[in-house]
């Protein structure tokens, strides 16, 4: 169940979601191909392939290319070309939600500490009201002061009030996360973090064994019981990639987002045996280039073309023969297109410019009066979010 910046709600699993931010894409020459709109027109078609951004490896090309027999490492040199093998280990601060109130239910072993102080072992208090709570909370009193509390007779009782961060732990065992009506499990220590030394906020943080992560990562961004192969570098690709950003992103309180603004991340209640088996089986590889960890970013469905990005060496453009080409179309409104990007001259045509040795992956689209005088560039990826399309491999049609 997601939590970054907003109250948990639950989610049913998603098969390969695009994950991964996209850096700059390498731009080069490119070809085009321009659609002339017929007078009266009231809609364009936009064709297209894949699902998500297009670079490192494609989800299901990855589970087509197991099926066919290629093992993890194999699925990987093909998507990843040139890293090599490494390990990884630590731990992962994940960024669940920006509520300022932590609220987790009673289990054995329940914990409560100031980060790098003082414990309360939340089960064995002498007060009896406190040791029969069935939920605990900590919620800020100030930038530097936190409440601890226990639910009774439907009302919160302050048990203390202690300068510091609070956290809860349960020896490693999972803890339940409440948000208003909905909840999630996870592992670890679940942390009311300030976002900064003098911030009265709290953000709720999730800190969690590296494996431990991977686990609650894998199984929602690609299916558990796919190709034993697929699994793996699933694994390892996620793995990878938590610690590229872990490195190399410096946020502060926080490593990664539990949304695609990093990876899917949704606990210990989203784990499945089949994908920790995976996890299990790769444990702590990682792949690196010039021996640091790689930014692996994946992708559902690349629609036959890797993209490359001029971020990384190893995400490379090219014909990817294992994926699955998933094709699609959407109908664009005429009045609609031209009120965002060419209000005041009526429209002409569409030129879609493409990246090399890419197929259909798109790198501006330029739409154009009918007199040929004006123009307005757009890049792909805001064309792509304004129009709500799969992906950025596309094509305008009539």
């Amino acid at each position: 169940m997601p939590f970054a910046r907003h109250p948990l709600r639950a989610l049913a699993v998603s098969a390969g979601l695009a994950t991964g931010l996209t850096l700059a894409v390498a731009p080069s020459a490119h070809a085009d191909s321009t659609f002339t709109v017929p007078a009266g027109a009231t809609s364009v078609t936009v064709n297209g392939e894949g699902s998500g951004h297009g670079h490192g490896l494609s989800q299901y090309g990855a589970n087509a290319a197991a099926k066919r027999g290629l093992s993890t490492d194999q699925i990987l040199r093909h998507y990843y070309p040139g890293t090599a093998n490494g390990t990884a280990g630590g731990q992962v601060r994940v960024l669940l939600s920006s509520r300022p109130t932590l609220v987790v239910g009673t289990r054995k072993g329940l914990v409560a500490s100031v980060v790098g102080g003082r414990r309360f072992r939340l089960t064995h208090v002498s007060s009896s009201a406190a040791r029969k709570a069935k939920r605990w909370m900590i919620a800020p009193v100030s930038a530097t002061r936190t409440r601890l509390a226990y639910r009774k007779g439907g009302h919160w009782k302050t048990f203390r009030v202690v300068t510091g961060e609070l956290q809860f732990s349960a020896g490693g065992a999972p803890i339940t996360l409440y948000a208003g009506a909905d909840r999630g499990t996870f592992r670890g220590t679940l942390r009311s973090a300030r976002p900064s030394a003098t911030s009265a906020d709290r953000d709720i943080v999730n800190v969690l064994p590296l494996e431990a992560y991977v686990k609650g990562v894998v199984p929602n961004e690609m299916p558990a019981l796919w190709a034993p192969a697929a699994v793996r570098a699933q694994a390892i690709a996620a793995r990878t990639y938590a610690v590229h950003e872990r490195v190399t992103v410096h946020r502060g309180y926080f490593d990664v987002y539990d949304t695609t603004q990093s990876q899917v991340y949704r606990g210990a209640g989203s784990e499945q045996a089949a994908s920790s088996r995976a996890v299990d089986a790769t444990r702590s590889r990682i792949l690196t280039y010039a021996g640091r960890p790689a930014y692996t970013q994946f992708t559902s469905s690349n629609g036959g073309y890797m993209l490359a990005n001029a971020a990384a060496p190893y995400l490379v453009s090219g014909r990817d023969v294992y994926d699955p080409v998933r094709t699609w179309s959407k109908a664009i409104s005429v009045s609609a297109l031209k009120g965002r990007f060419l209000p005041n001259y009526p429209l002409g045509s569409i030129t879609v410019t493409t990246y090399p040795n890419a197929g259909g992956w798109v790198h501006e689209v330029v739409v154009s009066s009918s007199d040929g005088v004006h123009a307005n560039t757009i890049p792909a990826e805001t064309f792509r979010t304004w129009a709500g399309l799969k992906s950025g491999s596309f094509r305008i049609a009539g």
